[in-house]
């Protein structure tokens, strides 16, 4: 393409109207099921497609297709080096100096953003219209290309949009997101002395250990959400192992208030919630969480848990994610306080 994208902030809680346009949600699978077909790197992203389009209300079925007919879905880098892993050649010039990306995940969510904004906010609200400004000139394949991958997934040519049913996303910023990371041992503290276990109030969220230990709590504020939900899924993004190996992990259901760090505690500081200070929590899935993929969102099914706060069974005071290994095993993933709001923490609801 030949447009630059910007990133644009998400609010903090959007609500889609009721179900219209080609919305499936089994999508997910169904695209890294085709692009393995194609023997395409970008395969295993299904779930990133899905989310952003979500998101912007962009049918992912048609940034799948755009990348299949700029770069064969990321196999062929004539206009753009393979580096910048954009398979979208999005606002390429020469050597695409403007539009790398730092992996598939960030481009996929950039271009959708930018299909939302730059066109079908602004009209170009079919395959042949969004040609005319994304193409420009020598693009006599680009149409019947895109409209091919489009269908092949099962697109609404007549629909590019892709609003789910009733659908609820939750992802707070830096002032309203309540996550933080604690550890068994290494205090990350200067002011430390003999009170080890602490771990830091950063953009990051880290599960598993190397001898030690590392817990993630995380709390949605659920006000004003929907009393029952069909669906209900915690998504983190995995952008790193700590060089170690991801471990599956345990979910737990906190069971006291614990947001009162900052104020209270037994460490030297009010900078971090102290392994000693850490709430209680009782374990509620009886069998483990998979391990996540780096690069890739993680998801976690907690419809069940979130019933449960709504109707009043439980107080809803988080979740925390416990490793099930910590033999130089990590999962790194980014908090609601990571600068890039495309990959902080979020929570969807579907009633």
């Amino acid at each position: 393409m030949r447009v630059l994208s910007s990133f644009i902030g998400i609010f903090s809680l959007i609500v889609f109207p009721a179900f219209a346009g080609p919305y499936d949600p089994q999508l997910a699978p169904q695209i890294d099921t085709y692009l393995t077909g194609k023997n395409s790197p970008i395969a295993g992203n299904g779930a990133v497609f899905f989310s952003s389009g979500s998101i912007y209300n962009v049918d992912p079925r048609l940034v799948v297709a755009i990348a299949g007919a700029e770069s064969s879905f990321g196999t062929a880098w004539d206009a753009c080096p393979e580096t910048g892993f954009n398979a979208w050649s999005w606002f390429y010039g020469g050597s695409c100096p403007n539009s790398s990306f730092i992996s598939f995940a960030d481009g996929i969510s950039k271009v959708t953003s930018g299909i939302r904004r730059l066109y079908l906010n602004k009209g170009y609200t079919t395959i042949p219209q969004i040609a005319e400004m994304y193409c420009g000139s020598g693009c006599e394949s680009w149409i019947p290309n895109v409209t091919q991958f489009y269908t092949d997934l099962g697109g609404n040519v007549n629909d590019l949009t892709f609003p789910p049913p009733s659908r609820f996303i939750l992802q707070p910023g830096p002032d309203t997101g309540k996550d933080i990371w604690i550890t068994s041992v290494y205090s990350y503290a200067t002011c430390s002395g003999s009170y080890p276990g602490g771990g830091l109030y950063d953009s990051e969220l880290r599960v598993g250990g190397w001898g030690d230990l590392y817990y993630a709590l995380l709390q949605f504020d659920l006000t004003g959400l929907p009393a029952h939900a069909t669906s209900a899924t915690l998504w983190l993004y995995c952008y790193s192992d700590n060089s170690g190996t991801p471990t599956p992990m345990y979910l737990d259901r906190v069971t006291q208030f614990w947001w009162d760090w900052q104020m209270t505690g037994t460490g030297c500081d009010h900078d971090r919630l102290w392994w000693a200070d850490r709430p209680s929590t009782a374990q509620w899935s009886a069998a483990a969480l998979t391990a996540p993929v780096v690069g890739q969102w993680y998801t976690v099914d907690i419809t069940d848990l979130y019933n449960a706060w709504q109707n009043g069974l439980y107080p809803n005071y988080g979740l925390q994610l416990r490793p099930v290994y910590n033999a130089d095993n990590f999962n790194f993933f980014y908090s609601s306080r990571y600068t890039n709001d495309t990959f902080r923490p979020k929570l969807t609801i579907q009633q």
